[in-house]
C-alpha cells in the first residue's frame, strides 16, 4: 500500500539508485505524525449528502452519502492501514476487516448505521503502520511490515457469536516461510497467495512476490519466488477471461515495481505452472515516480494504474494511468485521467464500470469507467474524510473496499479511523427489441418500451430517433416505417415509458426487416442499452425459415463433453442454406464451464447441427447457461436469434455419517459429518428448519457443526445444502437421522447406546415427556411388545386379539401381541382355570431369559444343560439355569457384578434395552 517518505531528506536521489535500498528507505521511513486539522475523534451517525456543493456533516461529498464513522481509538487502534471485507455467505452478514498499527480489529457493519466493533486480533510481532489484510474462504490472511510478523491466519466463523464484544482475539494458524511483507493478494479462484515486498525469513524473496499455496487454509505452504520482477509494490492475480485466447484460464498476475533496472514498471507474469512461471510483459510509462498499483476493468481489457510520487514529482493532479491490455504480450499506455485535485493517489478497485479509488487527502473518489475504451474518464462521485485540504501528502484514506452485495463501501482512515458510506449511483436506462408482424395493408404500432434500473429522484429525460436497419423509413407505399424523433420524460418515481411507431402493411414478399429506435442525450441517468431493434416479420409469402431447439446436458466431473444443438430449416428440401454462430455467456463462463466457439452451419436435408465443448468439474454450483447466436442467415430467414444451453450441474452434495450418532435435545453436541462436495458456504440443519452453528468444513468430505435444541426422543433428519444455490434443503437424495437423546439417559448412562438402537428400531418411543423411564420395571404385558416388535419389526402386523386370556380382554391394546406370543408357544400364561397372562406383574431376569431365546429361536428350543459354574447365584439346578448360562454364553448378558445374575429381580426398562438389542443384533 504505501510509502511514506520524507520527502525533504537530502541524498534522497541516490537512495532510489538500488532497488533494495530503495525499497527499504520506503519501509523505513516514519509514518506521518498525525494531523491536529484531522477530523475529529467522535463517533458519527448516518448523515445524507446534501447541497451543491455536497456536505455530510463536516465532510464535502458528491453522491455518497455517511452511514457511520468509527473513531480509531474506538477499534483499539492509533493509526489506520488496509482495510477488507468479508460476507457471511450462509448469514449475508458483512464484516469490515481494518487493518491498523497494532493489529486487526473487526467490525460487524451489516446494520451498516450502528455497526458493532466485535474484537481485535493484536499483532503477531511488533506495531507496525503498514498492515494488509485478505479473505480466502473464510479466513483472514495477514501480512505486515513488522519484523518477524509473518502471516496471521484467522477463522472468520469466528465473528458469528462473540458473546461479549469486543474481545481480543487468537490466530489460528500462522504461516512463517516469509516474515516481512508489504502487502498481500490472493486469487480466490485458484487459493494461492501472493506476498509482494517479501522480505525475512527461510524463502524470502528479496522483494519479489512469495507464492503461498492454501490448498489447506489452516496450514498455507511454500510456492516459491516469482522471481522477475525485482521490488514488487502490489499484484492483482486473476484467473484470466479476458479477449487474450493464448492465455484464457490460465493465472496472471499483474505487479507494480519499484525501480526495477531503475526504472518504474508494470509486469504482466504468467504464475500457472508455479515451478516455470513466464514473464509476458515489462513495460515502463511517461513521468514514473512510484508505479504503486494497478487493477484491471472487469471484462480484463484495460487496466488503471496509480503512480504513488508523480503527483509530487511532477506536479499532477491526481493521475490516473490507463493502459489496454487486450495483448497481454504488449500492454498500451494509453494515457492518462487527472482528477480535480493535487491529492496522492492510492489503492483503488473497480466494481462493474466504477473505480473506486482512495486518494489520501481528497478521500474516497469514484471515477466512471463507460468511456475507458477512448482513455476518457469523469469523476462520478467523492467523499472527502480530509476536509481542511487535498494536497499531496500522505494523510487521510488509505483504502477502501467497495465489494459488498449491499453496495456499502468502508474506508480507511490513516488519522480518523472507519467510515461506512453508501454511494448513490443513477439508473439506468435500456431500450427493449420488439417484433411485429407486417399486415398487408394499413399500419400496425410497434412499442418500444423504455426502462429504468431504479425509480429515480429526479425527473429523466432522454432523446430518441428511429434509424435504418434493413428496413427504410419513408411514407405508406415506398418505406416500411415514419422516421420519428423526440424526447422522452420519465418522470421521478416511475420506471417505466413507452413510444410507439407505426409499421406499414403491404404485399411484397421481402423477408423479415429491422429498424431501430436510438437513444441519446440522457439526465439524470445512464445508459446500459441505447438501442432497441424492431423485427417486421414479412407474412407475404412462405420464406424458408431455420428453427433451433433450446437443449441441456449434465456437466460431468471432469474432462470434456458435446453440447449438440439442431438447427432445421422449413421446407426441408431447401438449398444453399447456411447460418452464422458464436457462443455467448449467460450464467456460464467461456474457458471455465464451456470452450469458446464460432461458425458457419450448413443445412443437409433440411438439417444442421451446432457442436460446443463443455467443461466438467467437482464445483458445487447452480445449473449455469449459455447461448448460441445466429446471424447471417443465407437463403433463410431466422425464427429467432439465439438458442440456450443449460449445464445442468450433477455435482450432488450428500450426508452419509455422523459422529457422533446422538446427543442432548438441548443442543451443543459437537459432530462430525462426513458426505460429498463439501465447500465453504454449506448450512447443516437438524430437523425442519433447525440450523447447526459452528459449522467448519475441514475437507470436501468432512465438517464439523454443533446440534442446535431438538424436541427431547426423536430421530432427526440432517440435511445439508448451498443456500446460494437452492434455499430449501435437502441437495442430497438420502436422510440421516440423528437421535435426540432422552432426558433422563444421557450420553453417559451405561445403557444409553443400547436404548437408542432400540428407539432407533421403533420398538418404544420411551415413557413419555421425552423420557424413558430407565429404572422402572418392565411388565408382562410391555415384554410382549418388545420382544414381537425387535424380532420381526417395528411394522410387524400383528394379528387381531380374540380374547384368550381372562385377565387381558381382547380390546386391550396389549392383547394382540400377548394372544400372538401364546399363539407361538412362547408363554402359556401365569396360571390357568381360568387362563391367566398377569400383564402387569413384572418380569424377572430369569424369565427374561427363556422369553428371549424362544422369540429368537422358536418354542421346539431347547439350551444346553447346565453347568452351574457361570454365576454364583445360579446353580444348576436352578430352574432356568440352562436358560440363563445360554444367555450369558451368547454375550448377550455378562449378569449383574459381582459375578451374581440377580435371576429373581425385576427386568428393569434400561436392562430390558440392551437384552434386547444384543438378542436380536439391533444396531
Amino acid at each position: 500500500m504505501s510509502r511514506h517518505v520524507l520527502r525533504t531528506l537530502a541524498g534522497c536521489a541516490a537512495v532510489l539508485a538500488s532497488i533494495y535500498v530503495h525499497a527499504a528507505a520506503f519501509r523505513a521511513a516514519a509514518f506521518p505524525t498525525p494531523d491536529p486539522n484531522a477530523a475529529p475523534q467522535t463517533a458519527m451517525p448516518a448523515t445524507l449528502c446534501t447541497g451543491n456543493p455536497g456536505m455530510a456533516g463536516p465532510y464535502p461529498c458528491k453522491n455518497v452519502d455517511l452511514m457511520a464513522f468509527m473513531p480509531l481509538a474506538s477499534l483499539g487502534c492509533g493509526s489506520a492501514a488496509v482495510v477488507w471485507g468479508w460476507t457471511d455467505p450462509s448469514t449475508q452478514k458483512e464484516y469490515a476487516l481494518f487493518a491498523c498499527n497494532t493489529g486487526t480489529s473487526f467490525v460487524d457493519i451489516s446494520n451498516p448505521t450502528a455497526p458493532i466493533y466485535l474484537g481485535r486480533l493484536p499483532a503477531h510481532s511488533a506495531n507496525s503502520s503498514w498492515r494488509d489484510v485478505k479473505v480466502y474462504q473464510h479466513y483472514a490472511y495477514v501480512g505486515s511490515e513488522a519484523s518477524g510478523h509473518g502471516i496471521q491466519v484467522f477463522d472468520l466463523h469466528r465473528l458469528r457469536n462473540v458473546p461479549s464484544p469486543p474481545t481480543t482475539f487468537t490466530e489460528d494458524a500462522w504461516y512463517g516461510q516469509v516474515l516481512r511483507t508489504h502487502t498481500i493478494w490472493i486469487n480466490e479462484q485458484t487459493g494461492f497467495l501472493y506476498a509482494s515486498g517479501s522480505q525475512e525469513g527461510p524463502q524470502n524473496c528479496g522483494g519479489d512476490l512469495h507464492m503461498v499455496n492454501l490448498s489447506n487454509p489452516l496450514a498455507p505452504t511454500s510456492a516459491g519466488c516469482l522471481g522477475l520482477n525485482g521490488y514488487v509494490h502490489e499484484a492483482q492475480c486473476l484467473t484470466y477471461t479476458g479477449p487474450d485466447t493464448a492465455y484464457q484460464g490460465h493465472e496472471i498476475c499483474f505487479t507494480s515495481n519499484g525501480r526495477f533496472d531503475n526504472t518504474d514498471t508494470i509486469g504482466i507474469d504468467d504464475v500457472t505452472n508455479k515451478s516455470a512461471v513466464q514473464q509476458l510483459a515489462r513495460v515502463g510509462y511517461p513521468s514514473a515516480g512510484y508505479a504503486h498499483q494497478t487493477y484491471t476493468t472487469e471484462d480484463q481489457q484495460y487496466m488503471l494504474l496509480d503512480d504513488e510520487f508523480d503527483e509530487q514529482d511532477f506536479g499532477f493532479k491526481s493521475r490516473t494511468l490507463i493502459w489496454d491490455i487486450r495483448d497481454l504480450n504488449n500492454p498500451v499506455f494509453m494515457g492518462h485521467f487527472l482528477g480535480t485535485t493535487n491529492a496522492v493517489d492510492h489503492n483503488q478497485y473497480i466494481r462493474g464500470s466504477y473505480a473506486f479509488q482512495s486518494n489520501y487527502r481528497a478521500g474516497l473518489r469514484i471515477i466512471d469507467l463507460k468511456n475507458v475504451a477512448s482513455a476518457n474518464l469523469s469523476e462520478y462521485g467523492y467523499f472527502d474524510i480530509y476536509p481542511s485540504d487535498d494536497v499531496a501528502d500522505y494523510n487521510g484514506n488509505w483504502c477502501n473496499y467497495p465489494f459488498y452485495p449491499s453496495g456499502n463501501v468502508v474506508l480507511s482512515g490513516i488519522e480518523q479511523g472507519l467510515f461506512i458510506v453508501k454511494p448513490k449511483f443513477l439508473p439506468k436506462v435500456s431500450a427493449n427489441d420488439v417484433t411485429v408482424t407486417e399486415g398487408n395493408s394499413g399500419a400496425r404500432n410497434v412499442t418500444f418500451t423504455i426502462t429504468l434500473s431504479a425509480p429515480s429522484t429526479q425527473n429523466v429525460t432522454v432523446n430518441y430517433a428511429t434509424a435504418n436497419g434493413t428496413a427504410t423509413a419513408g411514407p405508406p407505399g415506398t418505406g416500411d416505417y415514419p422516421s420519428s424523433s423526440g424526447t422522452i420524460f420519465i418522470p421521478a418515481g416511475t420506471t417505466i415509458k413507452t413510444k410507439q411507431i407505426g409499421v406499414f402493411g403491404d404485399t411484397q414478399t421481402e423477408g423479415d426487416e429491422t429498424f431501430f429506435l436510438n437513444l441519446s442525450s440522457l439526465v439524470n441517468a445512464e445508459f446500459q442499452d441505447a438501442q432497441g431493434m424492431a423485427t417486421i416479420i414479412d407474412d407475404d409469402a412462405s420464406v424458408p425459415t431455420i428453427t433451433m431447439n433450446d437443449i441441456s446436458l449434465n456437466e460431468g466431473d471432469s474432462g470434456t463433453s458435446t453440447a449438440t444443438l439442431t438447427l432445421t430449416v422449413t421446407p426441408a428440401d431447401t438449398q444453399n442454406v447456411s447460418v452464422q454462430w458464436n457462443t455467448d455467456d449467460q450464467d456460464a463462463d467461456a474457458g471455465e464451464d464451456y470452450e469458446a466457439a464460432t461458425g458457419t452451419a450448413t443445412f443437409t436435408g433440411g438439417v444442421a447441427t451446432v457442436d460446443v465443448t463443455v467443461n466438467g468439474d467437482l464445483m458445487i454450483e447452480p445449473n449455469e447457461v449459455f447461448v448460441v447466436e445466429f446471424t447471417n442467415p443465407i437463403g433463410a430467414v431466422l425464427e429467432r436469434s439465439q438458442a440456450e444451453v443449460t449445464i445442468i450441474n450433477d455435482d450432488m452434495l450428500s450426508v452419509t455419517a455422523v459422529s457422533p450418532t446422538s446427543g442432548p435435545s438441548a443442543g451443543g453436541t459437537s459432530v462430525t459429518i462426513t458426505g460429498t462436495r463439501f465447500a465453504d458456504g454449506i448450512e447443516v440443519h437438524f430437523g425442519e428448519g433447525t440450523h447447526a452453528t459452528d459449522v467448519v468444513v475441514i475437507d470436501d468430505s468432512h465438517l464439523t457443526a454443533t446440534t442446535p435444541a431438538m424436541p427431547p426422543a426423536s430421530l432427526v433428519p440432517i440435511h445439508a445444502h448451498y443456500p446460494m444455490i437452492s434455499p430449501t434443503p435437502p441437495m442430497h437424495p438420502a436422510e440421516l437421522l440423528f437421535f435426540s437423546d432422552f432426558l433422563d439417559v444421557p450420553a453417559g448412562q451405561p445403557f444409553h447406546d443400547h436404548i437408542e438402537a432400540i428407539f432407533r428400531a421403533g420398538i418404544t418411543a420411551g415413557c413419555g415427556s421425552g423420557n424413558y423411564c430407565p429404572a422402572a420395571s418392565v411388565n408382562r404385558a410391555q415384554m410382549a411388545i418388545f420382544l414381537l416388535k425387535a424380532k420381526f419389526g417395528s411394522t410387524y402386523p400383528v394379528p387381531p386379539a380374540t380374547g384368550i386370556f381372562s385377565d387381558v380382554p381382547a380390546a386391550s391394546p396389549f392383547a394382540p401381541w400377548i394372544e400372538d406370543l401364546y399363539n407361538r408357544g412362547i408363554t402359556s400364561g401365569c396360571g390357568t382355570n381360568p387362563l391367566r397372562y398377569c400383564p402387569s406383574n413384572p418380569i424377572t431376569r430369569a424369565q427374561m431369559a427363556v422369553f428371549l431365546l424362544l422369540t429368537e429361536e422358536g418354542s421346539s428350543y431347547q439350551p444346553p444343560p447346565a453347568t452351574g459354574t457361570m454365576f454364583a447365584d445360579v446353580p444348576a439346578s436352578h430352574i432356568f439355569a440352562k436358560w440363563i448360562e445360554e444367555l450369558a454364553r451368547r454375550g448377550i448378558t455378562s449378569g449383574c457384578g459381582g459375578g451374581n445374575y440377580c435371576p429373581n429381580d425385576p427386568a428393569r426398562r434400561d436392562q430390558m434395552a440392551t437384552f434386547l438389542a444384543n438378542t436380536f443384533d439391533l444396531q
